[in-house]
């Protein structure tokens, strides 16, 4: 479980389950104010979410159903396999980035904050402590 306030104050809380009696599909649930949204991958392979056929679900108001949301796909690439698919996504907007002198895509900044935090959060997981992730965790 980890549990975090983002700059603008709003909490968030995170947990990861992976155990042989559960559904092996990547689910990520927002609960938000105003709804809720659900991320469910098609396969049941579990850790392979940039590798999987994703479907989006959305319900508006508390206690309403969630139905499937159609999402468009820019990039026209739906006649490749979902593994082609993000890796060809990534790559046209990498393009993008280039002719617009743009950064929509992660870049190296992105991997090291990822790894920064996961620093972070196996520093807390060990000494049981709260550790603040706007400077790296020390040791």
């Amino acid at each position: 479980m980890l549990t975090a306030t983002v700059d603008s104050g709003a909490v968030l809380s995170v947990h990861i389950q992976d155990t042989p009696h559960a559904d092996g599909r990547t689910r990520i649930e927002i609960a938000g104010t105003e709804g809720d949204l659900v991320i469910v991958s098609e396969r049941n392979e579990p850790g392979v979410i940039q590798m999987n056929e994703l479907r989006l679900r959305g319900s508006r108001g508390p206690g309403r159903v969630l139905a499937d949301l159609v999402v468009a796909d820019p990039g026209h690439f739906s006649d490749l396999t979902p593994e082609a698919r993000n890796v060809a996504r990534f790559y046209a907007r990498l393009a993008e980035d280039f002719r617009n002198g743009t950064c929509t895509v992660p870049d190296f900044e992105t991997g090291l904050r990822m790894h920064r935090l996961l620093d972070a959060i196996r520093h807390s997981a060990e000494t049981g402590r709260r550790v603040r992730t706007d400077a790296p965790a020390d040791r």
